[in-house]
């Protein structure tokens, strides 16, 4: 069971890098434990909230490093209620993300968690290049 420092705020930033990668370290524990989430790109065909959306925490695939798919905060291995969610697939290098605007665009694994969290964010006001991704 994992026990997160850093889920339901509204801006991750507000709680630091630091205390994220500590959060994913315990979900990683979790999950070796055998306790904790699934794999990348498990389960998306089923429709299920958490199994076909993510959220931009974690970087897509877990930056080539985080082998779950979801980690949920002092529970279970339900990726449709984790707190975090991994955009996961199979593809070589990085994720395809639909964005509000009705475009696709990859995304790859290498992307800095900074740039990651402003792609996810509407309200903080972020200006992200396309070279930034």
């Amino acid at each position: 069971m994992a026990t997160l420092s850093a889920v339901g705020v509204i801006d991750v930033n507000s709680k630091g890098v630091t205390t994220v990668q500590s959060d994913f370290a315990a979900c990683t524990a979790a999950f070796k434990g055998g306790t904790q989430g699934n794999g990348p790109g498990s389960s998306w065909g089923c429709g299920a909230m958490g199994y076909s959306m993510f959220n931009t925490i974690v970087p897509p695939n877990g930056g080539g490093t985080i082998k779950w798919g979801g980690c949920r905060n002092g529970c279970c291995a339900q990726a449709q209620h984790a707190d975090y969610v991994v955009a996961t697939s199979e593809h070589s290098g990085g994720v395809n993300a639909l964005f509000d605007d009705g475009s696709v665009k990859f995304i790859k694994n290498s992307v800095s968690m900074a740039t990651w969290w402003a792609i996810g964010s509407r309200a903080f006001g972020e200006v992200v290049g396309s070279d930034a991704y």
